[in-house]
């Protein structure tokens, strides 16, 4: 959690900036970037084996990662189009891997430490919710 805590707060601005480019608002921006990340992240764990380099090389892996993430549910919970989230996540989920490639390499799951843990959303949306407090 700690990794994924710094990279979000060193990279909330551009992160953030990314979600806006992909047509939300700053509001619907700030309120996906935690859940984005938790629903990338345990995608990436749940995989079992996992090459960041297939999704970030434009080969279309992306395609197939983004079938695994339940964006009608992620946007139901936020109160978002769905076709925006879609959108959003398309730009966000490389944004992200990218990140975490840059720290670890391709083996983005041992870095993650392997299967999901259970409070890693609720240690994400505290995070975010501290980033964007006015």
């Amino acid at each position: 959690m700690d990794l994924i805590a710094s990279l979000l707060r060193e990279n909330a601005p551009e992160l953030t900036s990314g979600l806006e480019s992909a047509g939300l608002s700053t509001d619907e921006a700030e309120r996906l970037l935690p859940e984005a990340a938790d629903a990338t992240l345990t995608r990436v764990r749940s995989s079992g084996s996992f090459d960041v380099r297939s999704l970030l090389d434009g080969s279309g892996g992306i395609s197939s990662f983004m079938a695994g993430l339940d964006v009608g549910g992620l946007a139901a919970r936020l109160g978002i189009e769905e076709s925006k989230v879609a959108s959003a996540l398309q730009v966000f989920v490389p944004q992200l891997l990218g990140l975490l490639q840059s720290k670890g390499g391709d083996d983005v799951l041992s870095l993650l430490g392997g299967p999901p843990a259970g409070g890693l959303v609720s240690g994400v949306r505290k995070l975010a919710s501290k980033l964007f407090q006015n």
